[in-house]
């Protein structure tokens, strides 16, 4: 059985009211029969009062965006229903497979390709797939099915596939996918002079030869695609001015534009192979960060060094209150930050700091004063806005400010 999100149309039986939770947002061709929620043993117990029962009709019991329903392969077997979640689009994320009544992940132990092929095949999303890893997601209540998985590639679905049952083993990173609509070789891209393979300058292959991009209308979007395409997790940023060194090659490519939800840098609007009008000091890089509790954001800003402040923790973002907020503080975050990624606006996540106290000398957020993890006395409309100057002021303290 698989797992897909309704259209609104996806059951057989006369449709029942719904809360406004969910209403379908998603419109999709297919018309399979659902399976009834009472075939799929234990998922009634595990989400009582939820709407489900004797019937086929889409539901949402899980809290997501929109309704969905198991429904039987083509083939007629049962197969392990897959997910992905957390990812940057509906083509990434981390792989969650339902077994037993629960959804659970894959530790990434020899976790490949030709496994995520097989995962990109079963939700249909893909000729290809990217293997990737990305922490465990809540670590101290995550579910884990499996140590590890070997596809071959071929396979139908991942039950078809070897496999070993997790056992309680150590597990800090779990499997995730990238998967690839297009048929045939993407673009190839490499990261060149930066401290770790995920920073550098970004290098494409063209006429059997490597060679980099101006910076020219080079932004966080288009850093986005590059990381996707490399199968990087984490905060995506791009950088200019040749910040990880000079190439010696050709300058292959300029005005590069994506939007920042395509697959490869092939598929983005960019100038003709080898016309530009750029210098190796124009050089464009990208870092693609992994996401560690205590990273920070801005976000809703009009610019690159303002908005507000959100702070990552056990797999998602949260705001910072403002009670005792002060100038280092807000010293601290523009350090932390070097050049922030903004948006403005009041939060939706949860508030994950209170009470922050800090000397202004600190490198982190996380090494100031504060209350722990979640205990705070604050609505949103107290969320901490700031604003960075992007301009040093010599070798001392960024020039910052707090906005109210």
């Amino acid at each position: 059985m698989i797992r897909r999100p309704s259209d609104g149309g996806c059951s057989s039986l006369p449709p029942e009211p719904q809360p406004p939770s969910t209403v379908p947002t998603l419109q999709l061709t297919f018309r399979t029969r659902c399976m009834n929620w009472t075939e799929v043993s234990g998922f009634d117990e595990r989400y009582p009062g939820k709407g489900i029962g004797e019937h086929n009709h889409c539901r949402n019991p899980d809290g997501r965006i929109r309704p969905w329903c198991f429904f039987r392969n083509h083939r007629g077997k049962h197969a392990g229903s897959v997910r992905l979640q957390g990812g940057r689009s509906k083509l990434d994320g981390r792989v969650e497979v339902y077994l037993g009544g629960t959804w659970g992940s894959i530790c990434s132990n020899d976790w490949g390709d030709e496994d995520a092929t097989v995962v990109c095949r079963q939700l249909g999303k893909g000729f290809s797939g990217r293997a990737r890893a990305v922490p465990l997601f809540r670590p101290g209540t995550a579910k884990l099915h499996w140590t590890a998985v070997h596809c071959q590639g071929k396979e139908p679905d991942l039950l078809q596939c070897p496999k070993a049952t997790w056992n309680g083993e150590e597990c800090s990173l779990v499997a995730a996918v990238t998967c690839n609509q297009q048929p045939g070789v993407s673009l190839p891209i490499r990261l060149v002079g930066g401290r770790s393979k995920s920073e550098g300058r970004v290098e494409v292959l063209h006429a059997g030869e490597w060679g980099s991009i101006c910076d020219d209308q080079w932004d966080d979007s288009d850093a986005e695609v590059v990381c996707r395409q490399l199968g990087l997790s984490g905060v995506a940023r791009a950088w200019g001015q040749a910040h990880f060194g000079k190439g010696s090659g050709r300058l292959w490519l300029d005005e590069v534009r994506c939007t920042g939800n395509e697959l490869t840098l092939e598929q983005c609007p960019k100038s003709a192979w080898g016309e530009h009008n750029c210098l190796h000091s124009e050089d464009a890089g990208v870092s693609c960060n992994p996401l560690t509790d205590g990273t920070i954001r801005l976000v809703g800003g009009a610019g690159s060094h303002e908005g507000r402040l959100e702070i990552f923790y056990r797999g998602q973002w949260g705001t910072v209150c403002d009670d005792g907020w002060t100038n280092s503080n807000t010293q601290v975050v523009c350090r932390q930050l070097d050049t922030p990624v903004p948006r403005f606006g009041v939060g939706l996540g949860p508030i994950l700091l209170d009470d922050v106290s800090c000397t202004g000398k600190e490198p982190s957020l996380l090494l100031c004063n504060r209350r722990e993890w979640l205990h705070h006395d604050c609505t949103h409309q107290e969320d901490v806005n700031i604003a960075c100057n992007p301009e040093h002021n010599g070798e001392g303290l960024p020039i910052s400010k707090r906005i109210h």
